[in-house]
């Protein structure tokens, strides 16, 4: 059983729900299993705009693998890195907006949805489908996903702050 949290203080009751029952109570030196730490998704004052802005960044891919002569950086294999970084972003942008738990789904989405434009590629005469823009857009979201597990994941909370800040 638990330590009531009026015993432990507020600090105490973290640490208990952090370290792991056994830990608090018998002095053990092991690690709560990450299930047992507890996630708390943020709450984004302006969650409907993001989720609005994902989906035009969605429609904007879209446009861009179904257009006849679409724009490519001028790099060399400018179109493979243009698809590295669509594909990141919508993975990055989305993943902010979801759980972790939510965040293998929205990768097999993201993925499934690279597959189908290429498939609408080949059934077009302007365009082709072409099997290393797939994979490019597979690695995409897994760079996508990667960034999730470092400070870029918090972009949308800093930005919300800021115009929170300003707005008041």
């Amino acid at each position: 059983m638990l330590p009531l949290p009026d015993r432990l203080g507020p600090v105490g009751w973290i640490r208990t729900l952090q370290r792991g029952c056994n830990e608090h109570r018998y002095g053990l030196r092991t690690r709560a299993p990450a299930s047992m730490i507890p996630y708390s998704m943020p709450t984004y004052r302006w969650r409907k705009l993001w989720l609005l802005i994902g989906w035009l960044l969605v429609a904007s891919v879209t446009y861009l693998s179904l257009v006849p002569d679409p724009p490519t950086l001028p790099v060399s294999a400018g179109d493979k890195v243009g698809h590295v970084l669509a594909y990141g972003t919508l993975m990055l942008w989305f993943l902010q907006l979801n759980p972790p738990s939510r965040w293998a789904v929205l990768a097999a989405a993201l993925v499934t949805i690279g597959i189908v434009l290429e498939l609408v590629q080949g059934l077009s005469a302007a365009r082709s489908a072409e099997l290393l823009d797939v994979l490019a857009n597979t690695a995409g979201v897994l760079c996508g996903w990667l960034l999730g597990h470092t400070r870029a994941a918090t972009a949308l909370q800093a930005l919300e702050r800021t115009l929170t800040r300003i707005s008041v």
